[in-house]
């Protein structure tokens, strides 16, 4: 498809990012955190399988890009509300002489599954007939993991906010 679209698409995620930061000024009054962390991880896997569709249906280059902006927007602020959450929750939580060691272990091993990360999909995408079959497999595997793993994410902040409380 050219790098054209891979810039409109690197675009549009990057303008989802900066849409969601300055629309979670005004709407992060709501401490709902489930819901702000459970609706964004569902919403992924659909956004990522829409992704891949939008690859294998018959658009023109141009189609493509508009799709794939669109939802690359879409995923830019889903990321970024989680994101947002995960930090805010973080900072409000932690003692503040512990607050520096948690950030840093949070970015450590974020960081260090990066490499992997790239190394799977790299080897995924050169021998994959089409990138397409990629993302709805990868949304699809998240969408069925995240509703496996609510039950438990659920609870995990149930008994948080209790301990919260003392």
């Amino acid at each position: 498809m050219g790098n054209t679209i891979v810039g409109y698409l690197n675009s549009a995620f990057s303008f989802g990012m900066l849409a969601a930061s300055l629309l979670m000024g005004f709407f992060s009054k709501n401490n709902n955190l489930k819901t702000k962390l459970l609706v964004p991880l569902l919403l992924l896997g659909f956004e990522f399988g829409i992704l891949g569709l939008g690859l294998l249906a018959p658009f023109t280059v141009k189609g493509v890009g508009v799709i794939g902006s669109l939802v690359m927007f879409c995923i830019g602020v889903t990321i970024t509300i989680l994101n947002i959450t995960c930090n805010v929750r973080l900072q409000t939580t932690v003692p503040t002489k512990l607050l520096g060691r948690a950030s840093s272990l949070l970015m450590v091993a974020n960081t260090a599954v990066n490499p992997l990360g790239v190394l799977f999909f790299t080897f995924i995408f050169q021998n994959s007939g089409n990138g397409g079959f990629v993302f709805i497999i990868n949304g699809t595997v998240m969408l069925f993991y995240t509703m496996i793993m609510t039950p438990l994410v659920m609870r995990g902040i149930k008994n948080e906010e209790k301990y919260a409380e003392k």
